[in-house]
């Protein structure tokens, strides 16, 4: 066994354990003006995926702020969840402005960033849609 190959199996194990939750993906793209609400994306593919959604997770720091206002920098993005899954073997990745659908509760929620690092997990910091 090579290390991509103990990667991929650890990836999975992982994903066996801790993905139970069944979610959807519905690409988004701007509308034809600024004013329209976002429409489907038919260029990419809807497709279903097990992922987690934990709720209410940590505030991070903005990163953004200028040179003229230091304080700036040390205020705080909230977001109302984040939800990660192995991401090996979709169509595409997901990306802001998509909304994932809990299949279990018929929730939307809207991809606000997304953290990919380079190994097949994914995480998307997420706000439900209302």
């Amino acid at each position: 066994m090579n290390w991509t190959d103990a990667e991929a199996a650890l990836e999975s194990g992982v994903a066996s354990v801790f993905d139970t939750g069944s979610f959807r993906v519905l690409p988004k793209k701007a509308g034809v003006s600024v004013n329209q609400t976002p429409v489907a994306d038919t260029g990419r593919a809807e497709f279903d995926f097990a992922g987690t959604l934990d709720l209410g997770p940590p505030f991070l720091p903005s990163g953004r702020g200028n040179a003229g206002d230091p304080a700036a920098r040390d205020r705080a993005v909230a977001y109302e969840g984040v939800l990660t899954a192995h991401r090996a073997g979709w169509p595409h990745v997901p990306r802001r402005g998509d909304v994932i659908r809990n299949l279990a509760t018929d929730e939307d929620w809207t991809i606000m960033t997304s953290e990919i690092d380079g190994s097949a997990r994914a995480a998307f910091n997420v706000n439900r849609l209302r």
